[in-house]
């Protein structure tokens, strides 16, 4: 008679409490993030160079608004993804990476775009 019951409270916290979607954020040390140019022009290519991460950090992606770009193993301590700057202003940058089976998110910092000097 309690089995049904014990289903049924384990069935609605599920439903009132669902699991977070989305990776964690990360609360260990924060990555080092170098781009370069430094101060990109939009439509211009940024490789993003990220250190700093767990020895055991896979699966790594940088993530710039709607951009999402794999960023390969250069080093054993530094992974490399490029982007296309986007329209003038401000990009926020983030690092996505999987731990032992567990997504986070850690910020990567924010680029600031600027006109492209090019006349077409």
């Amino acid at each position: 008679m309690t089995a049904p019951l014990v289903w049924l409270l384990l069935s609605a916290l599920a439903v009132i409490s669902p699991p977070p979607a989305g990776p964690t954020p990360w609360q260990g040390r924060p990555p080092v993030v170098v781009t370069r140019p430094s101060q990109p022009a939009s439509g211009q290519k940024i490789t993003v160079v990220v250190g700093q991460l767990p020895a055991a950090a896979r699966n790594v992606v940088v993530v710039a608004d709607v951009q999402r770009s794999p960023a390969k193993r250069v080093t054993s301590q530094f992974h490399r993804a490029t982007l296309a700057a986007p329209a003038p202003g401000p990009l926020s940058v983030s690092i996505r990476f999987t731990v032992r089976g567990h997504r986070y998110s850690a910020q990567g910092g924010v680029l600031f775009i600027v006109p492209s000097t090019s006349s077409g």
